[in-house]
C-alpha cells in the first residue's frame, strides 16, 4: 500500500473495501441485473413495439448493423466509422443470432438495456464495497436505475448506456488505485476508458483527466519521499520516472483504442477521424443545423441542462471532497477526474458551439450524483452501540 493511502487508513478505517458482511454476493448482484434487465426490456418493447419510439441514432447503428449482413455484399466495414463502434457490433451479434427479425427496431434497445443493466449492478457492487448495507446500496441502485433519464436511454437503444457502464467501472479502478497504488487497478482504468472511447469519443477527456491525476500523485508521493540534501532535480528526475511508468499503463491501452480504430477506419475509408471529416460526422451536422447558444447564452442553458440530468450533482460531490473522510475524499477525486472531466467538456463545446443542445450529453451527471450520495453515506459517523 502506498505512503498516502497509507496516512488515509489512519482516519478512514471503517472505508476500507468493506467487511464480507457489506459486500454484495454473486447472487445478489445477479438479481439486480436480471431485474434490471427485465424491467429495461419491457419499457423497451412497450416504448418501440406499441408507441414505435426509435430515435435516428440508434437507426442509424441498426443499418449499420444490417448493412453488415444483409447487404448485397456483406462485410465488416459497413459497420461505418463515423461512431464508435460497439453498439454497432452488438446489434450485429443480435441480428446475427436471430434474437429479434431483421425488421424488428427492437434490435437496438436489447443492446443499451443489457449495458444498463450492467451499469445498475456495477453502481450496486461499487456502493457495496463503499461499506453500504444491503438496505442502503438497494436504495443508491435504485436513484441511479429508476432515474427516468436512465430507464429512456436504457430503452431507446442509443450508446448511453454502453458509455455509463465504462465510465463507472474506470472511476471503480482509478479509486482502488488511488487508496492502494495497485499498477494492474491503473490498468485496469485504462482499459475502461479505451473500450469507453470505442463507444463515444468523450472517453479521451477522462483518460486525459485521469492522466493528469496520475502525474500529481506521482510527484506528491516523491515529494513526500524527498530528503533536505537531495537536490531538487533528482527529485525531478524521480518524479519523471514514477510518472512516464503509471501514463504508460495506464493510456498505452486508450492510445492502443484510438489508434487502432484510426488506422483501421484510414486503411477502409481514407478517412482516419471520419467523425469530424466525413459528410455525415458531427461538423457536418453542426453546419446543416447549426449550432445552439454560444458564449454568455450557453451558460444558462448548460446550467439549466446539469439542473435537469443531475441537480444535486455538483453539490453532493463538493461535500464529498470537503467534509468526507480521507478515503472518501480520495474516491470522490476519482468520481470528479472520470465524470467531471466529461461534463467539462460537454460544457466546453456546448460554450464554443461545436455540439448540439442536447439533454443527452450531461446524463454523466446521474452516476457522479448518485455514487457521490454513496460516499457520503459511507463516511457518515457510525451510530454508537
Amino acid at each position: 500500500m502506498s505512503d498516502w493511502a497509507a496516512r488515509a487508513d489512519k482516519t478512514g478505517a471503517d472505508m476500507t473495501e468493506g467487511p464480507d458482511a457489506c459486500r454484495p454476493t454473486r447472487r445478489e448482484r445477479g438479481v439486480v441485473f436480471a431485474v434490471a434487465l427485465l424491467a429495461y426490456l419491457a419499457i423497451a418493447w412497450w416504448a418501440v413495439e406499441r408507441h414505435n419510439l426509435v430515435l435516428g441514432d440508434a437507426i442509424s447503428r441498426l443499418a449499420n448493423a444490417t448493412y453488415a449482413l444483409d447487404s448485397r455484399f456483406p462485410h465488416a466495414s459497413a459497420i461505418g466509422f463515423v461512431w464508435g463502434p460497439i453498439p454497432t457490433l452488438v446489434n450485429v451479434a443480435a441480428l446475427a443470432t436471430h434474437v429479434v427479425s431483421h425488421r424488428s427496431w427492437f434490435a437496438p434497445s436489447i443492446g443499451s438495456a443489457i449495458f444498463m443493466a450492467a451499469a445498475a449492478t456495477a453502481v450496486h457492487d461499487l456502493a457495496g464495497r463503499w461499506g453500504l448495507s444491503r438496505r442502503w446500496r438497494i436504495a443508491i441502485t435504485l436513484a441511479f436505475a429508476a432515474n427516468p433519464l436512465i430507464v429512456f436511454y436504457a430503452a431507446n437503444g442509443m450508446s448511453e448506456a454502453y458509455f455509463l457502464l465504462f465510465l463507472v467501472l474506470a472511476a471503480d479502478r482509478l479509486a482502488r488505485w488511488l487508496e492502494h497504488d495497485r499498477t494492474a487497478d491503473l490498468a485496469g482504468c485504462g482499459l475502461w476508458l479505451g473500450v469507453g472511447y470505442l463507444v463515444r469519443y468523450e472517453a479521451l477527456a477522462a483518460a486525459g483527466a485521469c492522466a493528469a491525476v496520475v502525474v500529481l500523485v506521482a510527484a506528491w508521493h516523491e515529494l513526500a519521499r524527498r530528503q533536505r540534501r537531495v537536490p531538487l532535480r533528482v527529485t525531478l528526475r524521480a518524479i519523471a520516472s514514477h510518472a512516464g511508468m503509471d501514463l504508460t499503463v495506464l493510456l498505452m491501452p486508450v492510445i492502443t483504442a484510438f489508434a487502432g480504430f484510426a488506422a483501421i477506419s484510414w486503411v477502409l475509408t481514407g478517412q482516419a477521424f471520419a467523425q469530424f471529416s466525413s459528410s455525415y460526422g458531427n461538423s457536418s451536422v453542426l453546419q446543416t443545423t447549426g449550432p445552439g447558444s454560444t458564449g454568455i447564452h450557453a451558460l444558462g442553458f448548460i446550467f439549466g441542462e446539469l439542473a435537469g440530468a443531475a441537480p444535486l450533482a455538483v453539490p453532493l460531490l463538493v461535500a464529498a471532497l470537503l467534509w468526507g473522510r480521507r478515503r472518501a475524499r480520495l474516491r470522490a477525486v476519482s468520481l470528479a477526474t472520470v465524470f467531471g472531466a466529461v461534463l467539462f467538456l460537454s460544457a466546453a463545446l456546448q460554450v464554443s458551439g461545436k455540439t448540439l443542445p442536447f439533454l443527452r450529453f450531461w446524463i454523466t451527471g446521474i452516476p457522479l450524483e448518485v455514487l457521490a450520495l454513496a460516499l457520503l453515506v459511507a463516511s457518515r459517523p457510525a451510530r454508537p452501540p
